[in-house]
């Protein structure tokens, strides 16, 4: 075996050493510009949310999107045409009923779409049981309905800021005359009415919630 002298180097093994570390500082480059464009693109898109979930028509769209929200950065065209209008054996329509004298008759309504003052509620009913039965969470994505199906999904927008959301109907009200649906805190957050109390909203029926959330 021979073994090689400092006269045999040509230099070519360190040549190749510079050239592979060139190529991985190259593609060290790209994928940082990449993450940082990400990044970017993440925080412009956090900072203006206009839709956070829409049409979910399937059950199982419904128990992705019921309470917790797609990234806002996703976003989404409700399709009234495309909503399941099948009432479903979890949806619970209920046997009409009186509030301060005044009389309500639940039904479903599949094409309903009302514009009408929206109001919401927090703090007083967290923790406590709703029409469905289930504990009321005001950072969930619910909300009363004085008539439309109870757990059933619905297309909420913003009439003053744009800004839509899907909320599953899980209680009664409210009972206030001029108002047509009564949101979460949580719901009101997204829509950007939680400062202002009261909102003007476009309310449209938006198909049957997941059973799995049912109660």
């Amino acid at each position: 075996m021979r073994c090689s002298s400092s006269n045999d180097y040509d230099g070519s093994e360190e040549a190749l050493l510079i050239v592979n570390r060139g190529q991985v500082m190259t593609f060290v480059k790209t994928l940082s510009a990449t993450i940082v464009l990400s990044l970017m693109f993440m925080s412009s898109a956090l900072a203006t949310p206009d839709v956070y979930v829409v049409n979910a028509s399937s059950a199982q769209e419904a128990h992705t999107l019921n309470n917790t929200p797609l990234p806002p950065q996703i976003k989404y065209k409700f399709d009234p045409k495309g909503v399941d209008k099948k009432l479903y054996r979890h949806q619970k329509v209920g046997r009409p009923y009186s509030i301060m004298g005044k009389k309500f008759k639940p039904k479903h309504d599949p094409n309903y779409d009302k514009v009408g003052i929206a109001s919401w509620y927090g703090d007083k009913f967290h923790g406590k049981r709703t029409v469905t039965g289930e504990i009321f969470d005001k950072d969930g994505m619910t909300a009363a309905h004085k008539t439309l199906p109870l757990n059933s999904l619905l297309y909420v927008t913003n009439e003053e800021t744009g800004k839509s959301i899907i909320v599953r109907l899980n209680d009664r009200g409210p009972f206030t005359t001029d108002r047509i649906i009564d949101l979460s805190e949580g719901a009101a957050k997204i829509l950007g009415m939680k400062a202002s109390g009261l909102a003007k909203v476009r309310v449209q029926y938006a198909g049957p919630a997941d059973p799995l959330m049912a109660k």
